[in-house]
């Protein structure tokens, strides 16, 4: 019998000021835990949770980012496609044409099975951020 997660994964991807506030809800959720957050270049909302020692990744956009994050100390648990592989849901809060760039990743990623696929997926577009869920149906 395959056991179901009651609390799912959520990653954060874009750490500024919507993704901080996106963050701070999730961490504050009993029936969610936050698995990480992403961001494509070492910033002041980043140092600053680095420094605060909340035991959450950080992890970089890309590989090419990994040489500014060693730079600044900030420490980094791997890459978004890492990050993608343990989550079940990413909330996107980059700006807009980047957010939609990003959702053909993280549909791309789902279909290759990274990102859980089956059940019933809910996708809310705003003009600052996205939002993709994927629910899974259990078997």
């Amino acid at each position: 019998m395959r056991m179901v997660r009651l609390k799912p994964k959520v990653g954060i991807v874009g750490y500024g000021v919507i993704g901080q506030r996106l963050a701070d809800g999730v961490a504050q959720q009993q029936d969610m835990e936050l698995a990480g957050v992403v961001d494509v270049a070492p910033t002041l909302s980043t140092r600053a949770l680095a420094e605060s020692g909340m035991a959450l990744p950080i992890v970089r956009r890309g590989s090419w980012a990994a040489g500014a994050f060693d730079e600044a100390g900030i420490p980094v648990s791997g890459t978004l496609n890492d990050l993608l592989g343990e989550v079940d849901i990413i909330l996107d809060s980059t700006p807009a044409g980047v957010g939609r760039a990003n959702k053909e990743l993280y549909q791309s990623q789902r279909h290759q099975g990274r990102l859980p696929g089956r059940g019933k997926r809910t996708t809310s577009l705003t003009s600052s951020s996205t939002a993709t869920r994927t629910t899974r149906r259990p078997r």
